[in-house]
């Protein structure tokens, strides 16, 4: 955060983007800063006055200016993913939404239309000169629409604060003892709760730099771990695995410092493997859309693919059929939550559906226990459901994973054969997908 230039918008916080690279460029904070506020003044220009604004962001230097010139506005902002198929939600995104595109988004234009938004297109990306130094831009918006990932069924639309994404912030950057030069990779889509925190705020507010990348893939995820520039890795367990499988071009390099796992449970095999590659021991923590990060590692004795660790600064958690009691270790119940930066509500603001609560408490579809030492086990959600479209999108990023696989093999004919991983992984695509 950047004090000096709050005394411009008293009581406002004040956020300048962090600088980014991407495939093989560098976009320095002060250029993103400017497009940010070029791309603003056309709004303003334009009279958009909606109180609801959405945007498609994508892992792209673009895109995070784009949700900074939109954050100074006194709008909720809905965060849409980069594939228009998924933008179906239950409830919908309301009709007449005004959804401001980046100028190589125009294909976008039609669907958004046929699901009855309103599709703004901005103009070129040009930047000014680097000797004008941008200021940071206040953040304005209340808050934003996220979308859960739809395992349960159709993803629902989350309200979150922007007071509670930044505090939410704040504790991770404190609960992972994360600093300055801590530069971040960032494979983890920003379009999600993970993503827009970790890859996007929290380098804006370390006022350090973010490698992002479009779409995931290990090849180039290890060369930035080569590089030696970041110190922070937020992860996916496939992901994870994928970089402790794939096969490597000379030696294996050290990865960042801090490199952590949530969305799903961490094998003790890659937990062993990623290690014993790349020096550094994988973080398993605990987080939903609604909450954020809720459970980390504190300390090297956390560490471990069973334990998330427990709860962050200023978050509760029980286990039960109703919270407030004390489970025994290794008795499974319910996750329940207290947290400060809880989501608002599901649905799009002003029509809010309050999270299900009690006494306080707000209620998973988790399924968790501790353990003797007081740390939180994940062992599995109370419904799960893969929507079709969802499935449908995996099947196809099955396929490339097989595509690309096969390319490597014949373009490479002098090279070693393929991995066991890899012949494995192959023939389940062709018995499976």
């Amino acid at each position: 955060m950047d004090h000096s230039a709050a005394a411009r918008w008293p009581g406002t916080p004040v956020l300048a983007p962090p600088d980014v690279a991407f495939q093989g460029s560098e976009w320095t904070s002060n250029e993103l800063a400017q497009l940010a506020w070029r791309w603003h003044r056309v709004v303003v220009d334009r009279d958009v006055t909606d109180r609801l604004l959405a945007l498609v962001l994508t892992n792209h230097p673009e895109s995070v200016a784009l949700f900074f010139a939109l954050a100074a506005l006194p709008a909720d902002l809905v965060v849409l993913p980069g594939d228009p198929r998924a933008w179906q939600s239950s409830p919908p995104v309301p009709a007449g939404t005004g959804l401001v595109l980046r100028p190589t988004q125009g294909d976008l234009v039609l669907m958004a239309r046929r699901l009855g938004m309103r599709p703004i297109v901005l103009p070129d990306a040009r930047v000014g000169s680097s000797a004008v130094t941008a200021p940071p831009l206040p953040v304005v918006a209340p808050g934003t629409v996220l979308f859960t990932s739809g395992s349960t069924g159709t993803a629902r639309p989350v309200y979150r604060s922007v007071a509670g994404l930044i505090a939410a912030t704040q504790a991770t950057i404190a609960g992972y003892r994360l600093q300055g030069r801590d530069g971040v990779i960032g494979t983890i889509p920003l379009t999600t709760s993970h993503g827009l925190v970790q890859a996007m705020l929290v380098p804006a507010m370390l006022k350090s730099r973010v490698a992002l990348l479009e779409r995931f893939d290990h090849r180039a995820t290890i060369e930035l771990f080569r590089s030696g520039r970041y110190g922070y890795w937020p992860a996916i367990p496939l992901m994870a695995e994928a970089v402790s499988r794939a096969r490597l071009q000379g030696p294996a390099p050290v990865a960042p410092r801090m490199c952590t796992v949530t969305g799903g449970s961490l094998s003790a095999a890659i937990f062993t493997a990623f290690r014993h590659r790349f020096g550094v021991a994988l973080r398993s923590a605990y987080g939903a859309t609604e909450a954020g990060l809720i459970a980390v590692p504190q300390g090297d004795d956390d560490l471990g693919p069973d334990s998330v660790g427990t709860p962050m600064p200023g978050v509760a958690v029980s286990i039960g059929e109703a919270p407030g009691g004390t489970a025994r270790p290794g008795e499974a119940g319910r996750i329940w939550v207290q947290s400060p930066w809880y989501a608002d509500g599901y649905g799009f603001p002003p029509s809010l559906e309050r999270p299900e609560m009690h006494d306080g408490w707000y209620a998973t579809r988790d399924v968790g226990a501790v353990d003797a030492h007081g740390r939180l086990l994940v062992l599995g959600r109370l419904d799960f459901a893969i929507p079709y479209t969802v499935w449908e999108a995996f099947i196809a990023g099955l396929h490339h994973v097989k595509y690309v696989l096969l390319q490597e093999a014949s373009h490479n004919p002098h090279a070693e054969a393929p991995e066991r991983f890899d012949t494995e992984l192959i023939a389940w695509l062709d018995a499976n997908a």
